[in-house]
């Protein structure tokens, strides 16, 4: 097929060839015209000719057609038909199409020999057909097919060592690659080996290395049976029938300790009304080495069920009459047939890819001696696989009227109070915090807020109330108020919300934090404290029922600052007094402690610890510095004078100014260093 495909003029130098017979002739050029095999592009090209070529006679040949488009897989290509009139005339359009191109179809191989009769062979090519006896096998795509009796077979390398050969994690992997089963067709046998291989893994066997003596013996009787796979023969035909009815796709997946798995089969009804069942596709996974519950591993084969029908089925092109799955937990079932959110993140996750792929209303439940995908999960030899209806057919009910069927409804499965991976449902709350007015904390005086407060207050009466006209002079004193009057509104509003709306409401404020203080809200709707002063006449309004602020609003700490720098720093009791003669804050002791605390210490680091600066000692002489071979005492905060240790200099340690602050000192107890500043130089002058 490749040579019948040109390649482009532009392209043929990249296919050049230098070759000469013998070494004294000279060098010849050669250059491939046409696609060739191994290059990158090659396959591309090849399949898109092929592509092109049935979409110029799809309206001649519109069968021929969808098997060229479909069927063919790179230079292989697997077709058939209903009939043999039908595959006959199939045939023939296929070869003709492809005549056209120049790509003769050769190895002809059928299930019935009329299929391979009056097949052109105009170039005499011996491979044209193949006529194959009755016991002679094909790869088909990697299948070995007996076309005569239209049956798959394994093959299976019989190589089978004495118990005393060495058998390895290599020489395993090896021999489990023999058996090719890409359609899982024997997976029981072929996760025996699978959960043998795990267990290499677990034992922490290096590849080369010899396996326990308890493994060794496993495999050889492993390996010994797997002759008997030769005598295994599958129907390729999955219908089962001719005149077929309704086609119906049914599934099981079932879990072990060990593995799990899944299995799909078609059932058909013919004209008779008889029912055929026939295994389609499995496919199975061994367990996860970290230890995980048996309802989990069930939701990972039902995953796993999920995953293949969603590939396989539509890959049928039959006519499906109806689907349906069975799993034989009812745990799963119960998962499936509930909201993924309402299970844990394990759980959630796998349920919500199964009702995507499926439809929770598929699912059914099965009891476990009559669930196939069982035999997968757990592995059985080559023989029992052999004879084993249940793996190949399905249920016996399978050959009876569904209205005969068990029950597989799921309504009396546990309550979703008794499953497990139920995800707790906390409750939320919702915390709203609203931050206080921005400009509170924008300014430290509040001088200053009133006045940009004034403004902000002006601009807005002016551009959205359209009150007024744009002035340059500065805001006045009933200005001024109006905005404190604003600001003190808008920290109570933040603070005081619900006893304000309490007040409002004339509902008796009973167990907030200013209940005693009996307040209530004047003309200004600002919030005032009652308390027992109301019937005094001769103190003033502001006095009498002081404005009340919150503790922890900024207004109510630069109040107090501000209020203290006024006083020129007073005292606790002498800055609350001041300020309660026209606001309440509340735990104004405190407040008033913590800012006279606060100034003290800024006043100390601002005008105290700048005095700090110089040191007079620096510039003081303290005698000649201490150099080698000087005697010394050296100072002991806990001993009088007298019982000073007696020391001579070694070496000394100027710092980076060149003065010496650490010496070595020799005692007659050893070496010590000590600071300059503890050692006393003795005023005697060593002659030695």
């Amino acid at each position: 097929m490749y040579r019948q495909v040109w390649v482009s003029s532009a392209d043929v130098n990249l296919q050049r060839i230098l070759w000469r017979s013998q070494p004294d002739e000279p060098i010849i050029e050669y250059k491939l015209k046409t696609v060739t095999y191994g290059t990158t592009p090659a396959s591309y090209l090849a399949t898109g000719c092929l592509t092109r070529l049935a979409e110029e006679m799809k309206e001649l040949f519109p069968d021929a057609h969808k098997a060229i488009t479909n069927d063919f897989y790179m230079d292989d290509y697997l077709g058939g038909a209903n009939d043999v009139t039908a595959a006959v005339k199939l045939r023939d359009d296929v070869i003709n199409i492809l005549n056209t191109a120049g790509i003769k179809l050769r190895k002809w191989i059928s299930n019935d020999r009329r299929l391979l009769e009056h097949i052109s062979n105009e170039d005499n090519d011996p491979l044209r057909v193949l006529n194959l006896d009755e016991s002679c096998t094909t790869k088909t795509l990697g299948l070995v097919w007996n076309p005569f009796n239209d049956v798959y077979q394994y093959k299976v390398n019989n190589n089978c060592k004495n118990n005393a050969e060495r058998i390895t994690k290599r020489i395993v992997l090896s021999t489990i690659a023999t058996i090719f089963d890409p359609l899982g067709l024997v997976g029981p046998v072929v996760v025996v080996a699978k959960i043998f291989m795990q267990k290499l893994w677990q034992a922490r066997i290096n590849w080369d290395d010899p396996v326990a003596s308890s493994l060794h013996e496993e495999w050889q009787n492993y390996q010994q049976t797997l002759p008997e796979l030769k005598k295994i023969h599958i129907p390729r035909w999955i219908i089962g029938c001719s005149n077929v009815l309704v086609t119906q796709i049914y599934g099981f997946a079932d879990a072990s300790i060990q593995a799990f798995g899944a299995c799909l089969y078609a059932r058909t009804t013919d004209a008779l009304g008889n029912h055929h069942s026939r295994l389609i596709v499995a496919k199975s996974k061994v367990a996860p080495l970290k230890v995980v519950s048996l309802a989990r591993l069930e939701l990972c084969a039902a995953v796993l069920f999920a995953r293949l029908a969603y590939k396989i089925i539509p890959k049928l092109n039959i006519t499906i009459n109806k689907k349906h799955f069975w799993s034989d937990s009812t745990i799963v079932l119960a998962w499936i047939n509930s909201p993924s959110t309402r299970w844990k993140t394990f759980v959630a996750h796998r349920v919500g890819e199964i009702q995507t792929l499926t439809a929770a209303a598929e699912w059914g439940y099965v009891k476990s001696t009559d669930n196939p995908a069982d035999i997968i999960s757990r592995g059985c030899s080559p023989k029992q696989l052999k004879d084993n209806t249940l793996w190949w057919e399905g249920p016996v009910w399978f050959k009876s009227n569904e209205n005969e069927w068990p029950k597989s409804s799921i309504d009396e499965l546990s309550p979703s109070t008794e499953l497990p991976e139920i995800k707790r449902k906390p409750v939320a709350l919702h915390l709203s915090t609203k931050e206080e007015f921005y400009l509170l904390k924008r300014y430290s005086t509040l001088s200053k807020l009133f006045r940009v407060t004034a403004y902000c207050k002006r601009w807005y009466e002016r551009v959205i109330n359209k009150i007024g006209n744009y002035t340059d002079i500065k805001v006045d004193v009933t200005e001024i108020d109006a905005a404190r009057l604003t600001i003190i509104k808008l920290v109570q509003q933040h603070y005081f919300f619900e006893e304000i709306t309490l007040i409002k409401s004339e509902t008796y404020i009973k167990t907030t934090k200013i209940a005693l203080l009996r307040p209530f809200i004047d003309e200004q709707n600002v919030l005032r404290v009652g308390g027992r002063l109301n019937k005094s006449t001769t103190i003033h309004f502001d006095q009498r029922n002081p404005i009340l602020l919150p503790a922890k609003s900024e207004f109510t700490i630069t109040l107090f600052r501000n209020e203290h720098e006024r006083l020129v720093h007073a005292g606790p009791q002498a800055l609350l007094s001041a300020i309660r003669e026209k606001f309440w804050p509340l735990n104004g002791r405190n407040i008033a402690r913590r800012t006279v605390t606060q100034q003290i210490w800024l006043r100390w680091s601002t005008e105290y610890l700048s005095q700090l600066q110089g040191r007079s000692k620096w510039c003081k002489s303290k005698g000649p510095p201490l150099k080698p071979e000087d005697l010394v005492l050296i100072k002991e905060e806990n001993l009088p004078p007298l019982q000073w240790a007696i020391g001579r200099v070694i070496e000394v340690y100027p710092g980076r100014d060149g003065v010496i602050r650490v010496a070595l000192i020799r005692t007659n107890k050893g070496e010590v260093k000590r600071a300059a500043r503890s050692l006393c130089p003795l005023p005697i002058k060593d002659d030695n």
